[in-house]
Protein backbone atom coordinates (compact mmCIF):
# COMPACT_ATOMS: atom_id res chain seq x y z
CA UNK A 1 0.00 0.00 0.00
CA UNK A 2 2.75 2.11 0.87
CA UNK A 3 4.48 1.70 -1.95
CA UNK A 4 2.27 1.78 -4.72
CA UNK A 5 1.59 4.97 -3.08
CA UNK A 6 5.16 6.38 -3.32
CA UNK A 7 5.07 5.14 -6.85
CA UNK A 8 1.99 7.23 -8.06
CA UNK A 9 3.43 10.28 -5.56
CA UNK A 10 6.82 9.89 -7.56
CA UNK A 11 6.18 7.94 -10.59
CA UNK A 12 9.68 8.90 -12.22
CA UNK A 13 12.21 8.13 -9.59
CA UNK A 14 13.53 4.62 -9.82
CA UNK A 15 11.49 2.32 -7.90
CA UNK A 16 14.76 1.16 -5.87
CA UNK A 17 14.76 4.23 -4.12
CA UNK A 18 11.09 4.12 -3.15
CA UNK A 19 11.92 0.85 -1.83
CA UNK A 20 15.03 1.14 0.05
CA UNK A 21 13.16 4.00 1.55
CA UNK A 22 10.10 1.59 3.11
CA UNK A 23 12.42 -0.95 3.89
CA UNK A 24 14.86 1.88 6.19
CA UNK A 25 11.68 3.35 7.51
CA UNK A 26 10.38 -0.06 8.69
CA UNK A 27 13.95 -0.71 10.29
CA UNK A 28 13.84 2.33 11.99
CA UNK A 29 10.39 2.31 12.96
CA UNK A 30 10.35 -2.23 14.21
CA UNK A 31 13.54 -1.03 16.64
CA UNK A 32 11.67 1.85 18.11
CA UNK A 33 9.03 -0.32 19.07
CA UNK A 34 11.76 -2.95 20.14
CA UNK A 35 12.72 0.05 22.20
CA UNK A 36 9.82 0.86 23.65
CA UNK A 37 8.68 -1.99 25.18
CA UNK A 38 11.78 -2.68 26.89
CA UNK A 39 12.74 0.89 28.27
CA UNK A 40 9.15 2.42 28.08
CA UNK A 41 8.89 5.96 27.02
CA UNK A 42 11.24 6.69 24.33
CA UNK A 43 11.33 9.77 22.03
CA UNK A 44 10.27 8.84 18.64
CA UNK A 45 12.84 8.31 15.96
CA UNK A 46 14.31 11.42 13.66
CA UNK A 47 15.72 11.52 10.36
CA UNK A 48 19.14 13.37 11.00
CA UNK A 49 20.91 12.11 8.14
CA UNK A 50 19.59 12.06 4.86
CA UNK A 51 20.53 8.25 4.03
CA UNK A 52 20.45 6.78 0.31
CA UNK A 53 20.83 3.33 0.19
CA UNK A 54 22.87 2.72 -3.28
CA UNK A 55 22.97 -1.49 -3.73
CA UNK A 56 21.79 -1.95 -7.22
CA UNK A 57 24.09 -2.22 -9.70
CA UNK A 58 21.40 -0.96 -12.35
CA UNK A 59 21.36 2.07 -10.20
CA UNK A 60 24.66 3.48 -9.23
CA UNK A 61 28.02 2.45 -10.82
CA UNK A 62 31.31 3.05 -9.31
CA UNK A 63 34.71 4.16 -10.31
CA UNK A 64 37.74 5.55 -8.31
CA UNK A 65 37.10 9.01 -8.31
CA UNK A 66 33.81 9.33 -9.36
CA UNK A 67 30.16 7.65 -9.11
CA UNK A 68 27.18 7.60 -11.70
CA UNK A 69 23.77 7.42 -10.54
CA UNK A 70 20.25 7.11 -11.92
CA UNK A 71 18.04 9.78 -10.64
CA UNK A 72 14.07 11.05 -12.16
CA UNK A 73 16.27 12.86 -14.77
CA UNK A 74 18.71 10.52 -16.07
CA UNK A 75 21.96 9.38 -15.26
CA UNK A 76 24.78 11.99 -13.01
CA UNK A 77 27.88 11.60 -12.42
CA UNK A 78 29.35 13.21 -9.33
CA UNK A 79 33.30 13.58 -8.79
CA UNK A 80 34.44 12.79 -5.11
CA UNK A 81 37.49 12.74 -3.27
CA UNK A 82 39.29 9.37 -2.25
CA UNK A 83 40.85 8.95 0.95
CA UNK A 84 44.21 7.15 0.87
CA UNK A 85 43.34 4.76 3.31
CA UNK A 86 40.43 3.79 0.71
CA UNK A 87 43.36 2.75 -2.12
CA UNK A 88 44.17 -0.41 -0.45
CA UNK A 89 40.39 -1.87 -1.24
CA UNK A 90 40.75 -0.76 -5.24
CA UNK A 91 41.02 -4.22 -6.43
CA UNK A 92 38.10 -5.56 -4.05
CA UNK A 93 34.68 -6.05 -5.73
CA UNK A 94 32.12 -3.34 -5.02
CA UNK A 95 29.22 -4.93 -2.87
CA UNK A 96 26.93 -1.93 -1.97
CA UNK A 97 27.26 1.67 -0.86
CA UNK A 98 25.62 4.82 1.03
CA UNK A 99 25.44 8.15 0.31
CA UNK A 100 24.80 10.48 3.33
CA UNK A 101 24.20 13.44 3.79
CA UNK A 102 25.39 15.49 7.16
CA UNK A 103 25.37 19.03 7.97
CA UNK A 104 25.25 19.87 3.95
CA UNK A 105 27.84 17.45 3.32
CA UNK A 106 27.93 14.36 1.08
CA UNK A 107 29.66 11.16 2.01
CA UNK A 108 29.85 8.01 0.12
CA UNK A 109 30.15 5.22 2.07
CA UNK A 110 31.13 2.04 0.12
CA UNK A 111 31.05 -1.60 0.99
CA UNK A 112 33.63 -3.74 -0.40
CA UNK A 113 33.49 -7.23 -0.80
CA UNK A 114 36.41 -9.74 -2.14
CA UNK A 115 37.38 -14.02 -2.25
CA UNK A 116 39.60 -15.05 0.27
CA UNK A 117 41.18 -18.42 -1.22
CA UNK A 118 41.15 -21.31 1.46
CA UNK A 119 44.57 -22.62 1.98
CA UNK A 120 45.05 -26.50 3.00
CA UNK A 121 44.76 -27.05 6.83
CA UNK A 122 48.11 -27.92 8.54
CA UNK A 123 46.49 -29.07 11.65
CA UNK A 124 43.87 -28.79 13.48
CA UNK A 125 43.43 -26.27 17.01
CA UNK A 126 40.55 -26.83 19.73
CA UNK A 127 39.43 -24.53 22.09
CA UNK A 128 37.71 -24.43 25.51
CA UNK A 129 36.87 -21.26 26.93
CA UNK A 130 36.52 -21.18 30.98
CA UNK A 131 35.61 -18.74 33.34
CA UNK A 132 39.60 -18.85 34.80
CA UNK A 133 41.00 -19.94 31.60
CA UNK A 134 41.44 -20.65 27.83
CA UNK A 135 42.53 -24.24 27.44
CA UNK A 136 44.01 -24.90 23.40
CA UNK A 137 44.99 -28.18 22.00
CA UNK A 138 46.82 -28.22 18.76
CA UNK A 139 47.29 -31.71 16.73
CA UNK A 140 49.72 -30.79 14.06
CA UNK A 141 51.76 -33.82 11.87
CA UNK A 142 50.51 -36.38 14.58
CA UNK A 143 51.61 -34.63 17.54
CA UNK A 144 49.39 -33.19 20.14
CA UNK A 145 50.10 -30.02 22.39
CA UNK A 146 47.98 -28.44 25.07
CA UNK A 147 48.78 -24.90 25.97
CA UNK A 148 46.66 -23.57 28.91
CA UNK A 149 46.37 -20.02 29.26
CA UNK A 150 45.36 -18.27 33.03
CA UNK A 151 42.97 -15.23 32.69
CA UNK A 152 41.84 -15.63 36.41
CA UNK A 153 43.45 -12.33 37.19
CA UNK A 154 41.67 -10.64 33.80
CA UNK A 155 38.09 -10.72 35.97
CA UNK A 156 39.27 -9.14 38.68
CA UNK A 157 41.27 -6.65 36.58
CA UNK A 158 38.11 -5.86 34.57
CA UNK A 159 36.21 -5.51 37.89
CA UNK A 160 38.94 -2.84 39.50
CA UNK A 161 38.71 -0.81 36.52
CA UNK A 162 34.82 -0.75 35.88
CA UNK A 163 35.00 -0.01 40.24
CA UNK A 164 37.40 2.91 39.08
CA UNK A 165 35.45 4.24 36.44
CA UNK A 166 31.88 4.35 38.20
CA UNK A 167 34.02 5.96 40.90
CA UNK A 168 35.40 8.63 38.94
CA UNK A 169 32.64 9.08 37.35
CA UNK A 170 30.40 10.01 40.15
CA UNK A 171 32.66 12.14 41.25
CA UNK A 172 33.08 14.16 37.92
CA UNK A 173 29.15 14.30 37.31
CA UNK A 174 28.87 15.63 41.03
CA UNK A 175 31.52 18.41 40.09
CA UNK A 176 29.62 19.18 37.06
CA UNK A 177 26.23 19.61 39.20
CA UNK A 178 28.00 22.09 41.29
CA UNK A 179 29.42 24.14 38.91
CA UNK A 180 26.32 24.50 37.25
CA UNK A 181 25.07 25.60 40.42
CA UNK A 182 27.84 28.25 41.27
CA UNK A 183 26.85 29.86 37.69
CA UNK A 184 23.60 29.60 38.74
CA UNK A 185 24.07 31.17 41.94
CA UNK A 186 26.72 33.71 40.26
CA UNK A 187 30.13 31.99 42.57
CA UNK A 188 28.09 31.29 45.90
CA UNK A 189 28.82 28.20 47.61
CA UNK A 190 25.22 28.36 48.36
CA UNK A 191 22.49 29.55 50.71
Amino acid sequence: AIYKELRTKYPNHPSHYVYTAITQALSMFKSYRRLSRKRGEINPPRIEKLNILLDDAHLFWFSWGSIRLATHKGHIAIPFRVHGHSMKFMHWQVKGSRLVRSNNEYYLHVTFRRTVEEGDAEGVLGIDVNECSVDLAVVKLGKVRFIKIDVSEVKHVRGRYLRKGRSIQSKTSGEQELGCWRSILGGRSGG
